[in-house]
């Protein structure tokens, strides 16, 4: 993969965040403002998967994840009491893709001293191939959850049962006890609302 480079300093010129900033922004500005374990929490719950994800495509080792959340948590509590929110820098995506890529970097060098990095380990200045992929995965699996809460649980059988799984309309329509004309109608419905969720959630977060 491409896009790490040795940890350099972060820099943000817009306004400050404050409470009243979208979601993802909202809560950095709690993590900045007051590191309470519940924001942190939630930051975990949020974003994990993510950087373990990237974590495991940067060459690290799965059992190097819990190292590399602790770092990042330590990067952004020493960065976000300066952190100016400036979406003319690539957002909040590419403000996390940094501080991730900059402590896999770090982890990289501290597990194989010995070793050179990787060729394909460029100092790029936008979000590499392997960021892009895990942040598309990561706004699908955030919009599933949403669309979960959403709808009664019959209609989410229905619609892992047909999209999803992909089992034919007949099979779903009796596996879910429903019509087989239900079954088109809540595929419709719901794939409408996930790919809205998720272009609210690009809008919002990069």
């Amino acid at each position: 993969m491409s896009g790490l480079h040795p940890p350099h300093r972060l820099s943000f010129v817009s306004e400050p965040l404050t409470p009243s900033d979208p979601t993802h922004a909202s809560l950095l500005w709690r993590l900045a403002a007051a590191p309470e374990p519940s924001a942190w929490e939630e930051f975990h719950g949020r974003y994990g998967l993510l950087i373990r994800r990237y974590c495991h495509r940067a060459g690290l080792a799965k059992v190097d994840g819990d190292e590399l959340l602790q770092e990042v948590f330590r990067a952004l509590l020493q960065s976000l009491p300066s952190f100016r929110y400036d979406k003319a820098k690539g957002g909040f995506r590419a403000y996390l893709w940094r501080v991730v890529r900059n402590q896999s970097f770090a982890l990289y060098k501290k597990r194989r001293p010995w070793q050179a990095l990787p060729e394909d380990w460029t100092g790029d200045a936008d979000p590499d191939q392997a960021w892009e992929e895990e942040w598309r995965k990561h706004h699908l699996r955030e919009a599933f959850e949403q669309l979960s809460r959403e709808n009664p649980a019959t209609h989410m059988q229905v619609f892992e049962s047909y999209v999803l799984q992909q089992r034919g309309a007949d099979e779903t329509a009796a596996a879910c006890q429903c019509s087989v004309d239900m079954v088109y109608k809540v595929k419709s419905l719901l794939l409408a609302r996930l790919r809205q969720i998720v272009q609210q959630r690009v809008e919002l977060e990069g």
